[in-house]
Formats: structure tokens, C-alpha cells, sequence
């Protein structure tokens, strides 16, 4: 079933601003969030997210090492 909203134009971007705390308005183009902004934007514990990166870290240093082999 199709259902048919009947927002105005901007009605998303006003919603996406209130229900999104990381959102940022930008001009043009597109800017990408990094990890620890949207966890800190959902109250992530500070040692939950250094937990994060750091296996997002080691993820990276397996990638390369077995690109390069």
C-alpha cells in the first residue's frame, strides 16, 4: 500500500532538524558524519565510542594489510 503524505517542501528538513541532533544544514553538496558525532548525538558513553574507533581502527589496519598481500 502507497501511502500519500502531504508535507510542504521543507516540512522534512524542519522535522530531520528537531528529530536529528546531528544534523548540520549545508550549502551544497553532501558532508559525511563521522562515527563518534552520531554516537555522541545518541549519548553514547565515552568509553563505548574509544571502544568503537578503536576497532574501526584495527578493522583498517587488517584492510590494508591484506590489500597489500
Amino acid at each position: 500500500m502507497i501511502r500519500v503524505c502531504s508535507y510542504e517542501p521543507f516540512d522534512l528538513i524542519d522535522l530531520l532538524r528537531q528529530t536529528l541532533p546531528e544534523w548540520r544544514e549545508i550549502k551544497s553538496g553532501r558532508m559525511p558524519f563521522e562515527y563518534r558525532e552520531i554516537l555522541q548525538a545518541v549519548r553514547t558513553p565515552p568509553e563505548v565510542i574509544e571502544e568503537t574507533e578503536s576497532g574501526r581502527d584495527s578493522l583498517r589496519l587488517t584492510e590494508s594489510v591484506l590489500r597489500v598481500a
